[in-house]
C-alpha cells in the first residue's frame, strides 16, 4: 500500500513543537544576546566592543561582557566547536 503523504505530514507537524513553544524553551540573557549579536556581526565588519554591547543591554556592565565571551568559549570548546570568540582591538569577533 502507498503511504498518503499529506496524512505522513500531519502526524509529523502533530510531533513538532509549535513556535511558541520553540521561544519557550529559548533561554534569553546577556550570554545568549552576546552570541547572537556575535553570529550577525558588525554592518561595516568591525570587532564588536564591550561598551557597546553594554550600552544595548539594560543592566549590563562592559565587564560582565568579558565574562561572557569567556563562558562561551569554554561552552565552545567543551562542545568541539569550529569557532571561538576571539579579540581583536578593543573588541571581539567570530572566527
Amino acid at each position: 500500500a502507498v503511504a498518503d503523504p499529506a496524512a505522513e505530514l500531519a502526524q509529523v507537524l502533530a510531533v513538532e513543537p509549535s513556535a511558541d513553544e520553540r521561544d519557550a524553551n529559548c533561554e534569553i540573557s546577556p550570554v545568549t544576546i552576546l552570541e547572537a549579536m556575535l553570529f550577525v556581526g558588525d554592518p561595516e565588519n568591525a570587532p564588536i566592543s564591550p561598551q557597546w554591547v553594554a550600552e544595548l543591554m539594560r543592566g549590563v556592565r562592559p565587564a560582565e561582557i568579558e565574562a561572557a565571551v569567556r563562558e562561551l568559549n569554554e561552552r565552545y570548546l567543551a562542545q568541539n566547536r569550529p569557532y571561538e570568540i576571539v579579540s581583536e582591538g578593543k573588541g571581539y569577533r567570530l572566527a
